[in-house]
């Protein structure tokens, strides 16, 4: 993706006028924002992946809808391949498990909530993780949710083409994301393309990729997630023909 932020574009009007003020006052001072708004104004055209992350910089920066080209991401045509050979003899830790998997250190991931949903929701809902933490405050709260649950299974990162990364996303029972946005999340793309029932979040133009094939979370808190996870139980994502994911 090119830019996506949670934040309104009459938001990020209003710090690039600010920023506009500081600089001059110290005229080195420069904020992402600035940096962004520069890049796209200067770009010949404009490659978004999704249509919120069009409106958005549209509408922030003042980039005319003519220099955008909508271009979809796409996966590998690994995970279109016949499956038979992703069987159960495996080294994966549980199973009937829910998938989360990506930069877990980062709070955007908002994997401390999800962790909290999983820890409160209890030992029938087994959990496991792919992906690296640090050494930051945020990643130690996460970690210690981790070592204190027995339902929760973390491993490291790993290829996205190997034999493990593909039996994870096959055999899992559902592919959870609780991010703050995702434009659209690569690795819940690959997860439905396999046939994977999908949770994700609402924002970053998720719709784009899986409207009618995912359950939206209406929140990201642990509460919110927990009722994801609860309608996901009772049965209200239809499966879906992952031929149809385009």
């Amino acid at each position: 993706p090119i830019f996506y932020s949670p934040h309104q574009a009459s938001a990020i009007q209003l710090r690039l006028t600010l920023s506009h003020w500081v600089r001059k006052i110290y005229s080195g001072m420069r904020s992402n924002f600035d940096y962004t708004r520069d890049i796209v104004l200067g770009a010949e055209r404009v490659l978004a992946n999704t249509q919120e992350e069009i409106q958005l910089i549209g509408d922030a920066f003042g980039v005319p809808s003519h220099r955008f080209d909508y271009l979809k991401n796409g996966i590998h045509p690994i995970f279109r391949a016949p499956f038979d050979s992703l069987d159960k003899d495996h080294h994966l830790p549980t199973q009937n498990y829910f998938l989360t998997t990506g930069q877990l250190s980062n709070p955007r991931k908002n994997t401390l909530q999800l962790l909290l949903a999983f820890r409160e929701i209890g030992s029938d809902h087994p959990l496991l993780l792919i992906g690296d933490f640090n050494s930051s405050t945020y990643s130690q709260k996460c970690l210690a949710i981790i070592h204190g649950c027995d339902h929760i299974f973390h491993l490291s990162k790993m290829n996205s083409h190997s034999h493990l990364y593909l039996l994870s996303l096959r055999h899992a029972q559902c592919y959870i994301q609780a991010s703050l946005f995702e434009t659209p999340g690569l690795s819940a793309l690959e997860a439905s393309a396999m046939g994977t029932p999908v949770i994700t979040t609402p924002y970053g133009g998720t719709r784009d990729y899986f409207e009618g094939r995912a359950i939206f979370l209406k929140g990201l808190d642990s509460s919110h997630i927990i009722r994801a996870i609860r309608e996901f139980d009772e049965g209200r994502l239809a499966l879906h023909d992952p031929s149809e994911l385009d």
